[in-house]
């Protein structure tokens, strides 16, 4: 018997732990698990809920502030990889220590 691990983003994890503190995310859960067409345009899937395709984070708050982390670092992220190879051509420029 082999297991299947799966990697889930720490912001996702957030974000369904945060729902247990949203009561209107509590009450959409619960009635898209009783009929998934309770409300037009949610979807529950796997957890996470999503309005038109986009994944509905409400009044989540650990949600929010993990979404703006994870998206100021990929963000930063970005920066260095462009900055980096510029740093590195001007440091090999003649007259540069």
């Amino acid at each position: 018997m082999q297991a299947i691990s799966e990697c889930i983003p720490t912001w996702v994890q957030k974000l369904v732990e945060g729902y247990e503190d949203d009561e209107q995310a509590k009450r959409l859960m619960t009635e898209l698990a009783i009929s998934a067409d309770s409300h037009p345009g949610y979807k529950l899937q796997n957890g996470v809920l999503r309005y038109k395709g986009r994944v509905w984070v409400g009044n989540n708050k650990t949600a929010q502030h993990h979404i703006l982390i994870v998206l100021h670092e990929v963000a930063l992220e970005a920066i260095l990889e462009l900055v980096q190879p510029m740093l590195e051509l001007s440091s090999s420029l003649p007259g540069q220590v």
